[in-house]
């Protein structure tokens, strides 16, 4: 649970920094201050052990996790920008 708590609070730091950096970029499109970010936290027995569709073509897609067995997989899609933590 606290776990959990830590895991969402870094997200939403990551998140807020994304955005802060898209904002102050000079680029004028619009299209890049949106990004969707999916995270796995367990093992591989935990059913919620996949990797879902990509959300979007147009807009940033981050995959966050522990699991080294889905970041190996994760690794291998296009579209998905990852991170192992």
């Amino acid at each position: 649970m606290v776990i959990n708590i830590i895991f969402n609070i870094i997200i939403i730091v990551i998140v807020i920094f994304i955005y802060y950096y898209y904002s102050n970029s000079n680029s004028k499109n619009k299209s890049n201050y949106l990004a969707y970010y999916t995270y796995f936290i367990g093992s591989d027995n935990n059913i919620a052990f996949k990797i879902p569709e990509l959300p979007s073509e147009k807009y940033d897609c981050y995959y966050y996790t522990n699991n080294k067995n889905l970041y190996k997989l994760i690794k291998k899609l296009n579209g998905y920008q990852y991170l192992y933590i």
